[in-house]
């Protein structure tokens, strides 16, 4: 199909029930990010380093402008690249060259959609939840009318973060990790299974969420305005509570509400399960390493795009987390690959390459 003719398109909307996007997707760890803006601004590297971040991007890019793959940009890697000021501007060239302006929902809001279809199959006991199959819902926009409209240029709307978000995002992250380092001394000859660490994960996020919402409390009978932080945490409670009215969930309230945080559908949807699992991983598995900053924007990422994503880049901890240890790739159908398998990414990638656009499929 050539250029002139998708200018004027039209689109074949079967697409839209498929059971995953028929354009594959790849999703990129910071990291792989960090050392194509390495490669691209002349920064030392070393020449394995170098030579794999330039063959990945050349590959990606090509793809991306053949119609044959996604790359869309995460809040994660728009968060991470900001605080890096060496490389945040060449970064942010490479995630919206590579992404062609395609860009998935923040973390935030994909975990929200999932929990509304799960709360609205526990009040009407409903077992079987495909949330795989609702995969339009990730995306900022529709991308195969994205890809479709063949444009000149590349449209993103990026937010830049000013020097005071920026300290306070690295604070937040570093005050994090001190705090998973004192737990992991204070826990480290605490011999506990996985099932039972992975139970307390689930009761972590829900006394999260509640101790959110009574921070929120404190302030109003204080008489005192809540911070932008304060609020946006209340959310975390505040929504599910109106969605939980707005689903008629009985009992009505809190009570109510807490049940469905106890339920079978409240623990397998996607971006909780993969969440909470990660965590017991890291607290089971990897108990003895030392937490890294990049952990936390890592379990974000692969929590909301592992249902969803074809190929997954990670690095070789995450990698061997998902794969070996908790299988979740055979789960969801993703591909993950290390940094260290980047001969077999390229083959993969190759044999995209050698095929028709799925695009072809549905535009005309």
């Amino acid at each position: 199909m050539t250029k002139r003719q998708y200018k004027k398109f039209i689109v074949d909307n079967s697409y839209k029930s498929l059971s995953r996007c028929p354009i594959p997707i790849l999703s990129l760890d910071t990291h792989i990010i960090s050392n194509m803006a390495k490669w691209k601004q002349g920064y030392r590297l070393d020449s394995i380093s170098r030579n794999r971040a330039k063959e990945l991007y050349n590959m990606i890019y090509k793809l991306t402008r053949e119609k044959k793959l996604l790359c869309p940009i995460l809040d994660t890697h728009e968060t991470e690249y900001a605080l890096d000021s060496r490389f945040s501007k060449i970064a942010k060239e490479v995630i919206i060259q590579l992404s062609t302006g395609i860009k998935f929902k923040h973390r935030q809001r994909i975990e929200d959609w999932q929990t509304t279809m799960a709360m609205r199959a526990f009040i009407n006991k409903e077992d079987k939840i495909d949330y795989q199959s609702k995969w339009l819902h990730i995306f900022s926009n529709d991308p195969i009318i994205e890809l479709a409209k063949e444009d000149s240029f590349i449209v993103s709307v990026n937010r830049d973060y000013s020097d005071e978000e920026i300290g306070k995002m690295r604070y937040q992250k570093e005050t994090l990790r001190q705090e998973l380092i004192r737990i992991k001394e204070k826990e480290k000859n605490v011999k506990i299974s996985f099932d039972k660490q992975l139970e307390r994960e689930y009761e972590g996020h829900l006394f999260g969420i509640l101790k959110l919402g009574a921070n929120m409390l404190t302030y109003i009978l204080k008489g005192q305005i809540p911070s932008s932080e304060v609020f946006m945490g209340y959310l975390n409670l505040g929504l599910p509570l109106a969605w939980w009215k707005e689903y008629d969930g009985k009992p009505e309230g809190l009570q109510g509400l807490s049940t469905f945080y106890r339920s079978k559908q409240f623990k397998e949807i996607p971006s909780i399960e993969i969440k909470c699992k990660l965590n017991t991983a890291l607290a089971t598995y990897n108990k003895d390493d030392i937490p890294k900053l990049s952990d936390w924007a890592d379990i974000g990422m692969i929590s909301s795009i592992l249902p969803y994503a074809h190929l997954i880049i990670l690095d070789k901890t995450m990698a061997n987390l998902v794969t070996q240890k908790l299988r979740l790739d055979k789960k969801y159908n993703a591909k993950i690959f290390s940094p260290n398998q980047h001969d077999l990414l390229m083959e993969e990638l190759n044999e995209f390459f050698r095929k028709p656009s799925p695009l072809d499929n549905y535009v005309s």
